[in-house]
Protein backbone atom coordinates (compact mmCIF):
# COMPACT_ATOMS: atom_id res chain seq x y z
CA UNK A 1 0.00 0.00 0.00
CA UNK A 2 1.48 3.42 -1.02
CA UNK A 3 2.05 6.18 1.61
CA UNK A 4 0.59 9.22 0.76
CA UNK A 5 3.10 12.00 0.92
CA UNK A 6 1.97 15.42 2.14
CA UNK A 7 1.68 17.97 0.53
CA UNK A 8 4.26 20.63 0.64
CA UNK A 9 3.62 24.24 2.04
CA UNK A 10 4.88 27.85 0.38
CA UNK A 11 7.21 29.35 2.85
CA UNK A 12 6.62 33.35 2.09
CA UNK A 13 5.30 36.67 2.87
CA UNK A 14 1.82 37.45 2.77
CA UNK A 15 1.38 41.14 1.73
CA UNK A 16 0.25 42.19 4.94
CA UNK A 17 3.30 40.78 7.02
CA UNK A 18 5.57 42.74 3.82
CA UNK A 19 3.83 45.94 4.79
CA UNK A 20 4.77 45.80 8.21
CA UNK A 21 7.97 45.09 7.83
CA UNK A 22 8.42 48.22 5.64
CA UNK A 23 6.66 50.35 8.04
CA UNK A 24 9.03 49.06 10.39
CA UNK A 25 12.16 49.71 8.61
CA UNK A 26 10.92 52.94 7.62
CA UNK A 27 10.15 53.89 11.38
CA UNK A 28 13.73 52.78 12.51
CA UNK A 29 15.19 54.74 9.55
CA UNK A 30 13.32 57.78 10.60
CA UNK A 31 14.77 56.86 13.34
CA UNK A 32 18.32 56.69 13.22
CA UNK A 33 18.39 59.64 10.41
CA UNK A 34 17.98 62.27 13.29
CA UNK A 35 20.63 60.61 15.50
CA UNK A 36 22.74 60.17 12.48
CA UNK A 37 22.83 63.93 11.78
CA UNK A 38 23.04 65.01 15.34
CA UNK A 39 26.57 62.45 15.09
CA UNK A 40 27.48 64.31 11.71
CA UNK A 41 27.01 67.75 13.79
CA UNK A 42 28.39 66.88 16.53
CA UNK A 43 32.05 66.38 14.74
CA UNK A 44 31.32 69.52 12.82
CA UNK A 45 31.28 71.05 15.56
CA UNK A 46 34.09 69.92 17.18
CA UNK A 47 36.19 70.26 13.84
CA UNK A 48 34.98 73.81 14.41
CA UNK A 49 36.22 74.06 17.53
CA UNK A 50 39.47 72.79 16.78
CA UNK A 51 39.54 75.31 13.54
CA UNK A 52 39.26 78.37 15.70
CA UNK A 53 41.96 76.85 18.04
CA UNK A 54 44.31 76.63 15.78
CA UNK A 55 44.25 80.31 14.68
CA UNK A 56 44.34 80.77 18.81
CA UNK A 57 47.66 79.10 18.86
CA UNK A 58 48.90 80.81 15.86
CA UNK A 59 47.95 84.56 17.58
CA UNK A 60 49.97 83.28 20.39
CA UNK A 61 52.88 82.27 17.88
CA UNK A 62 52.65 85.55 16.21
CA UNK A 63 53.04 87.35 19.82
CA UNK A 64 55.28 85.53 20.64
CA UNK A 65 57.60 86.59 17.37
CA UNK A 66 56.38 90.55 17.53
CA UNK A 67 55.10 90.50 21.25
CA UNK A 68 52.12 92.02 20.11
CA UNK A 69 48.81 90.55 18.27
CA UNK A 70 48.39 90.97 14.25
CA UNK A 71 46.54 94.44 13.34
CA UNK A 72 43.24 94.17 11.78
CA UNK A 73 45.31 96.14 8.61
CA UNK A 74 47.58 98.83 7.87
CA UNK A 75 45.72 100.90 5.98
CA UNK A 76 49.16 103.04 4.91
CA UNK A 77 51.83 101.24 4.02
CA UNK A 78 53.77 100.73 6.94
CA UNK A 79 56.40 98.49 8.59
CA UNK A 80 57.07 97.14 5.04
CA UNK A 81 53.83 95.48 4.99
CA UNK A 82 50.93 95.99 2.02
CA UNK A 83 47.90 98.22 2.43
CA UNK A 84 44.67 96.74 3.80
CA UNK A 85 45.92 92.55 4.40
CA UNK A 86 43.52 91.25 7.31
CA UNK A 87 45.07 89.27 10.18
CA UNK A 88 45.03 86.06 8.65
CA UNK A 89 47.39 86.13 5.99
CA UNK A 90 49.73 87.34 8.69
CA UNK A 91 49.53 83.97 10.89
CA UNK A 92 49.68 81.70 7.91
CA UNK A 93 53.36 80.75 8.95
CA UNK A 94 52.15 79.76 12.50
CA UNK A 95 49.18 77.18 11.51
CA UNK A 96 51.71 75.36 8.81
CA UNK A 97 50.44 77.34 5.71
CA UNK A 98 54.14 78.53 4.67
CA UNK A 99 53.34 77.78 1.26
CA UNK A 100 50.25 79.93 0.80
CA UNK A 101 52.30 82.98 2.89
CA UNK A 102 55.11 82.94 0.06
CA UNK A 103 52.68 83.79 -2.40
CA UNK A 104 51.43 87.01 -0.68
CA UNK A 105 52.66 90.23 -2.33
CA UNK A 106 53.34 92.16 0.41
CA UNK A 107 54.24 95.08 -1.39
CA UNK A 108 50.93 95.21 -2.48
CA UNK A 109 47.41 96.26 -1.31
CA UNK A 110 44.98 93.30 -0.89
CA UNK A 111 43.30 94.04 -4.60
CA UNK A 112 46.55 93.08 -6.06
CA UNK A 113 46.42 89.64 -4.45
CA UNK A 114 43.40 88.77 -5.04
CA UNK A 115 43.80 88.68 -8.52
CA UNK A 116 40.19 88.92 -10.29
CA UNK A 117 40.52 92.25 -12.48
CA UNK A 118 42.25 93.29 -15.36
CA UNK A 119 43.84 96.02 -13.84
CA UNK A 120 44.75 93.39 -10.48
CA UNK A 121 48.62 92.67 -10.91
CA UNK A 122 49.36 90.82 -8.70
CA UNK A 123 48.99 86.79 -7.20
CA UNK A 124 46.53 85.49 -8.64
CA UNK A 125 45.59 82.22 -6.75
CA UNK A 126 46.04 83.98 -3.41
CA UNK A 127 42.42 84.65 -2.69
CA UNK A 128 41.13 81.62 -4.52
CA UNK A 129 43.17 79.18 -1.91
CA UNK A 130 40.68 77.47 0.46
CA UNK A 131 42.20 77.03 3.23
CA UNK A 132 40.07 74.80 5.13
CA UNK A 133 41.40 75.87 8.64
CA UNK A 134 39.22 79.53 7.99
CA UNK A 135 36.27 77.28 7.29
CA UNK A 136 33.30 75.93 9.53
CA UNK A 137 32.40 72.67 8.23
CA UNK A 138 29.12 73.10 9.09
CA UNK A 139 28.59 75.71 6.74
CA UNK A 140 27.99 75.50 3.11
CA UNK A 141 28.90 78.89 1.94
CA UNK A 142 32.84 79.39 0.98
CA UNK A 143 33.14 82.06 -1.46
CA UNK A 144 32.97 85.60 -0.62
CA UNK A 145 29.52 87.06 -1.39
CA UNK A 146 31.14 89.98 -3.38
CA UNK A 147 30.65 87.91 -6.68
CA UNK A 148 27.69 89.18 -6.39
CA UNK A 149 28.19 92.51 -7.59
CA UNK A 150 30.97 91.44 -10.09
CA UNK A 151 33.84 91.48 -7.28
CA UNK A 152 35.97 88.67 -5.95
CA UNK A 153 34.81 86.20 -8.52
CA UNK A 154 36.21 82.60 -7.33
CA UNK A 155 38.05 84.10 -3.97
CA UNK A 156 37.11 82.17 -0.90
CA UNK A 157 35.97 84.00 2.11
CA UNK A 158 36.68 82.94 5.75
CA UNK A 159 34.16 81.85 8.91
CA UNK A 160 36.76 83.30 11.93
CA UNK A 161 37.25 86.71 12.80
CA UNK A 162 39.33 89.03 15.31
CA UNK A 163 37.29 90.78 17.51
CA UNK A 164 37.70 94.71 17.23
CA UNK A 165 35.48 95.58 20.47
CA UNK A 166 31.87 96.05 21.42
CA UNK A 167 29.44 98.83 20.36
CA UNK A 168 27.01 99.86 23.19
CA UNK A 169 27.06 100.76 26.22
CA UNK A 170 29.25 99.58 29.08
CA UNK A 171 26.97 98.29 31.71
CA UNK A 172 29.76 99.04 34.57
CA UNK A 173 30.20 102.84 33.88
CA UNK A 174 26.93 103.20 31.98
CA UNK A 175 29.04 105.23 29.19
CA UNK A 176 29.40 104.04 25.68
CA UNK A 177 32.41 101.82 24.71
CA UNK A 178 35.25 103.49 22.53
CA UNK A 179 35.24 103.35 19.33
CA UNK A 180 37.75 104.87 16.19
CA UNK A 181 34.62 106.23 14.35
CA UNK A 182 31.07 106.50 14.93
CA UNK A 183 28.56 106.18 12.25
CA UNK A 184 28.20 109.47 11.37
CA UNK A 185 32.21 110.17 11.78
CA UNK A 186 32.62 106.72 9.08
CA UNK A 187 30.79 108.93 6.49
CA UNK A 188 27.19 106.92 7.06
CA UNK A 189 27.66 105.27 3.58
CA UNK A 190 26.10 101.72 3.04
CA UNK A 191 27.91 98.77 4.33
CA UNK A 192 30.57 101.09 7.05
CA UNK A 193 29.15 101.68 10.19
CA UNK A 194 31.25 101.93 13.62
CA UNK A 195 34.55 101.13 13.91
CA UNK A 196 35.39 100.10 17.49
CA UNK A 197 38.79 99.71 19.09
CA UNK A 198 38.50 98.79 22.54
CA UNK A 199 39.02 95.36 21.12
CA UNK A 200 41.81 93.28 19.91
CA UNK A 201 42.04 94.02 16.30
CA UNK A 202 41.60 97.55 14.45
CA UNK A 203 43.28 99.20 11.80
CA UNK A 204 46.83 100.98 12.34
CA UNK A 205 47.45 99.90 16.02
CA UNK A 206 47.97 96.47 17.45
CA UNK A 207 47.57 95.17 20.53
CA UNK A 208 49.94 93.41 23.14
CA UNK A 209 48.64 90.57 25.79
CA UNK A 210 49.90 93.12 28.31
CA UNK A 211 47.22 95.22 27.34
CA UNK A 212 44.46 93.41 27.68
CA UNK A 213 43.59 94.21 31.15
CA UNK A 214 40.33 92.08 32.05
CA UNK A 215 41.93 89.11 31.52
CA UNK A 216 43.07 86.70 28.67
CA UNK A 217 40.44 84.43 29.93
CA UNK A 218 37.82 86.73 29.76
CA UNK A 219 38.19 88.51 26.32
CA UNK A 220 37.30 87.58 22.92
CA UNK A 221 40.11 86.77 20.53
CA UNK A 222 37.97 85.14 17.75
CA UNK A 223 34.22 84.48 16.57
CA UNK A 224 32.58 82.81 14.18
CA UNK A 225 30.40 84.05 11.46
CA UNK A 226 29.11 81.47 9.51
CA UNK A 227 25.65 81.67 8.26
CA UNK A 228 24.05 80.97 4.41
CA UNK A 229 22.81 83.79 4.55
CA UNK A 230 25.21 86.54 5.75
CA UNK A 231 26.14 89.09 2.64
CA UNK A 232 29.28 90.33 3.82
CA UNK A 233 31.47 87.84 3.47
CA UNK A 234 34.55 89.09 1.27
CA UNK A 235 38.18 87.13 0.69
CA UNK A 236 39.68 85.75 3.41
CA UNK A 237 43.22 88.23 2.33
CA UNK A 238 41.20 91.49 3.34
CA UNK A 239 41.88 93.36 6.49
CA UNK A 240 40.39 96.52 6.21
CA UNK A 241 39.93 98.68 3.30
CA UNK A 242 38.58 102.59 3.10
CA UNK A 243 36.02 104.25 0.31
CA UNK A 244 34.65 107.31 -0.26
CA UNK A 245 35.62 108.52 3.11
CA UNK A 246 34.31 104.85 4.89
CA UNK A 247 36.21 102.60 6.09
CA UNK A 248 35.30 98.68 6.54
CA UNK A 249 36.51 96.22 8.55
CA UNK A 250 36.72 92.31 7.44
CA UNK A 251 39.21 90.41 9.46
CA UNK A 252 37.55 91.45 12.22
CA UNK A 253 34.17 92.58 13.08
CA UNK A 254 32.39 94.79 15.90
CA UNK A 255 30.34 93.06 18.38
CA UNK A 256 27.24 94.87 18.31
CA UNK A 257 24.37 92.76 18.23
CA UNK A 258 23.25 89.71 19.72
CA UNK A 259 24.16 86.06 18.50
CA UNK A 260 22.41 84.52 15.58
CA UNK A 261 19.96 87.64 14.98
CA UNK A 262 20.68 87.57 10.69
CA UNK A 263 18.95 83.79 10.12
CA UNK A 264 15.53 84.67 9.28
CA UNK A 265 15.26 87.63 6.19
CA UNK A 266 12.30 88.23 7.43
CA UNK A 267 12.86 90.05 10.38
CA UNK A 268 12.23 94.06 10.59
CA UNK A 269 15.90 94.70 11.24
CA UNK A 270 17.57 92.26 8.74
CA UNK A 271 18.26 95.26 6.24
CA UNK A 272 20.48 96.61 8.96
CA UNK A 273 22.39 93.65 10.40
CA UNK A 274 23.13 93.19 7.07
CA UNK A 275 24.39 96.50 5.99
CA UNK A 276 26.65 97.30 8.81
CA UNK A 277 29.45 95.13 7.48
CA UNK A 278 32.05 95.89 10.46
CA UNK A 279 29.64 94.85 12.65
CA UNK A 280 28.35 92.04 10.39
CA UNK A 281 26.36 89.42 13.41
CA UNK A 282 28.24 86.48 14.83
CA UNK A 283 25.88 83.30 13.77
CA UNK A 284 26.81 79.92 12.99
CA UNK A 285 24.99 76.41 11.89
CA UNK A 286 25.44 75.19 15.23
CA UNK A 287 22.68 74.65 17.28
CA UNK A 288 21.72 77.21 20.21
CA UNK A 289 25.11 79.42 19.84
CA UNK A 290 28.36 80.35 18.34
CA UNK A 291 32.11 79.76 19.07
CA UNK A 292 34.31 81.60 20.02
CA UNK A 293 38.13 81.88 20.97
CA UNK A 294 39.32 83.61 24.11
CA UNK A 295 42.93 85.39 24.51
CA UNK A 296 44.02 82.91 26.42
CA UNK A 297 43.72 80.06 23.70
CA UNK A 298 40.57 78.43 25.27
CA UNK A 299 37.49 78.04 22.89
CA UNK A 300 33.68 77.96 23.86
CA UNK A 301 30.40 77.48 22.85
CA UNK A 302 28.24 80.55 23.34
CA UNK A 303 25.04 80.33 23.87
CA UNK A 304 22.81 82.51 21.48
CA UNK A 305 20.55 83.31 24.09
CA UNK A 306 23.50 85.23 26.46
CA UNK A 307 23.03 88.80 27.42
CA UNK A 308 23.72 92.06 25.38
CA UNK A 309 26.27 93.09 27.92
CA UNK A 310 27.70 90.24 28.98
CA UNK A 311 28.89 90.20 25.32
CA UNK A 312 30.04 92.87 25.15
CA UNK A 313 32.19 92.77 28.10
CA UNK A 314 33.95 89.61 26.86
CA UNK A 315 34.62 91.56 23.57
CA UNK A 316 36.13 94.64 24.98
CA UNK A 317 39.92 94.26 26.51
CA UNK A 318 39.63 97.11 28.91
CA UNK A 319 36.15 97.65 29.92
CA UNK A 320 37.17 96.55 34.09
CA UNK A 321 33.16 94.99 33.43
CA UNK A 322 34.53 91.46 33.45
CA UNK A 323 31.54 89.19 33.17
CA UNK A 324 31.34 85.34 32.92
CA UNK A 325 29.70 83.48 30.33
Amino acid sequence: MKKKIPNKKTIGFTLVELLVVIAIIGILIGLLLPAVQAAREAARRMQCSNNIKQLLLAFHGYHDIYRTLPPEAWLNFQNNESQGLGILVRVLPFMEQSSIYQNVDFLNAYKENEGNRDEYQGNETLAKTKVAAFLCPSCPVFESSMKKYNQEIGCVTAHYYGISGAIGINARTNSEYSVLRTFEENGGSYGAGPNANNGLFFENKTVSFSGITDGLSNTFALGEISHQDYDGYFAWVRGAYSFYGSTIYVSSKNLEWSLNVIKNKKDALWERYRQFYSSGSFSSHHANGVQFGFADGSVRFVSDSSQAEILHSSASRNGNEVSSL
